[in-house]
């Protein structure tokens, strides 16, 4: 099992929750990457922009053909079918800033660019440890 980032926007995040939370789509660019993912894996959430903040963790089914308009502004076309382990509301996140130090992409405050550079693209590995950690943080905000 691994871990891998998942982005949204808080729009996109309640986009997806009410479509039932059971389908996540990325960019055709992004293919490549979406064929590393394998079921059983786990997508954390991170909401993008001012939020900040860890809101999720899907467990991958697999690849889904589900062409369903979900997002508005994209279509999102190469899709994975996933369950929800955790989702959670908008402002009730776990705050990325609450792990400065705690995670291998997040070492210091002096190295936020490190930060910003790893949470840019979707699908961006993450380590076991960071990944056991992040998820026990969003069980506990559950």
């Amino acid at each position: 099992m691994q871990y891998w980032l998942d982005l949204f926007t808080p729009e996109t995040w309640e986009e997806f929750r009410r479509a039932g939370s059971s389908v996540v789509g990325f960019r055709y660019t992004m293919r490549k990457y979406v064929e590393k993912v394998a079921p059983g894996d786990v997508l954390l959430c991170y909401m993008t922009g001012g939020s900040k903040q860890w809101v999720g963790a899907l467990r991958v089914v697999g690849a889904s053909k589900d062409d369903t308009q979900i997002w508005k502004d994209d279509a999102f076309p190469v899709r994975l079918s996933v369950e929800p382990m955790v989702a959670l509301d908008r402002g009730k996140g776990v705050p990325l800033d609450g792990m400065i130090g705690e995670v291998d992409f997040y070492p210091s405050r002096e190295q936020r660019s490190k930060l910003s550079g790893f949470l840019r693209r979707c699908l961006n590995r993450i380590s076991t440890e960071d990944g056991d950690l992040i998820l026990g943080r969003l069980r506990k905000a559950e």
